[in-house]
């Protein structure tokens, strides 16, 4: 498969690797009125004082590091549940697991403050960011022969898109790739075959209007396919038409033939369907941690989404909820076949922080980054 590592901070992307295939896990479920009775409560207060003042001075002794992460519910409890295995399984360190939410900002102005944590989930698009700003500790000098970790262990599009500027920022916690989900019962509403996704984008097109319902007055009430559902890979959708949005090194090519007709294929969409209907049906659209996540209730038949949509369809989505996956169709499946974008959550020590040797990744399992890359605990997230 066909896969670019995007940066979109600078809008940046890093090119072609060899073949690779969406998991359909995705990612994870990766997440203390009688004399005789107030005698008994101060007895009682009392110990509880004791044991935690006891467990207070253990911990003091340890190494306490403090990890940032963006995932809260479910993929917070997770990601917790591994944290306190880590913690469990020495006597040197803590980590201490904070979700945060405006990871990036927080992060950015705490660095630049002096009081960064000593660990910190972020995504790989923003690597170029933060690196550039000098907010992270480069990492080549943790990447030694008996740390265990090495390039040829990671599939190469995920290595690359943690390095910049020939320097490593980073490491994958949960790398990921996008593609094509469908609603396989409102495909047989509509007299699909719901085991046979769209093969190229026109034909995705013709899908799109036997799956569209409109109401009477001319409204939306049910889309096959719109492309800002989500908006989120919006800036890659060049890559379906075989090109780029610039030349890999100073120069933006969004005037060459490809991206005029992503372009022209983006604008059909206002033109097709009404621009008002558009945006009155966006408008009645749910959360996308939710029950009301349109793809869930069927507002919407298709849509792009990454390896951890699975995990939301479990959580939020109904019992009988049917749909496949499959890599989204480009213009031309021959020329550009099994397009994808590939991404990750990423773990970075930022500059300044406090305890960088206990944060690295090398003499498992006494560091928890390294700690963190193990089977058992990545496919605890994937649940």
């Amino acid at each position: 498969m066909k896969t670019c590592g995007i940066f979109t901070g600078y809008g940046r992307r890093f090119g072609v690797s060899d073949s690779t295939r969406p998991e359909s896990n995705t990612l994870k479920e990766i997440i203390l009125s009688t004399p005789r009775i107030f005698r008994h409560l101060l007895i009682v207060g009392a110990a509880v004082t004791l044991f935690v003042g006891t467990v207070q001075a253990a911990t003091s002794e340890k190494v306490q590091l403090e990890y940032w992460e963006k995932w809260n519910a479910f993929e917070g409890e997770a990601m917790q549940s591994i944290v306190d295995d880590f913690n469990h399984s020495q006597d040197r360190i803590h980590v201490t697991y904070l979700p945060v939410s405006q990871i990036n900002r927080k992060l950015m102005l705490a660095t630049a403050g002096g009081v960064p944590p000593d660990i910190a989930g972020i995504w790989s698009r923003d690597i170029p960011i933060f690196s550039e700003n000098n907010a992270l500790l480069p990492l080549d000098q943790f990447i030694t022969p008996e740390s265990g970790i090495h390039e040829e262990k990671y599939h190469p599009i995920f290595w690359r898109i943690c390095v910049h500027q020939h320097r490593l920022w980073a490491l994958p916690s949960t790398p990921s790739v996008v593609a094509l989900h469908w609603n396989k019962k409102l495909f047989r509403e509509a007299g699909l075959d719901p085991e046979q996704p769209p093969r190229d984008l026109a034909e995705l097109e013709r899908f799109n209007e036997r799956l569209t319902k409109r109401r009477p007055d001319g409204t939306i009430e049910r889309i096959g396919y719109v492309p800002n559902q989500p908006d989120w890979w919006t800036i890659s959708l060049s890559q379906w038409f075989g090109t780029d949005v610039w030349d890999g090194k100073r120069t933006i090519i969004v005037g060459n033939e490809g991206n005029r007709a992503m372009l022209q294929w983006l604008q059909s969409y206002p033109s097709r369907f009404g621009g008002q209907n558009l945006l009155s049906l966006s408008d009645g659209f749910g959360q996308f941690a939710s029950s009301q996540n349109p793809f869930l209730t069927g507002r919407v038949a298709m849509v792009m989404q990454g390896v951890w949509m699975d995990n939301y369809i479990k959580r939020y989505g109904p019992v009988d909820f049917e749909y496949g996956v499959a890599p989204f169709p480009s213009v031309d499946p021959v020329r550009f076949p099994n397009v994808t974008v590939a991404e990750s959550d990423v773990l970075v020590i930022p500059a300044g922080a406090r305890h960088p040797q206990e944060s690295q990744w090398h003499d498992l399992p006494r560091r928890p980054l390294r700690g963190r890359h193990s089977p058992r605990r990545c496919g605890r997230l994937a649940q």
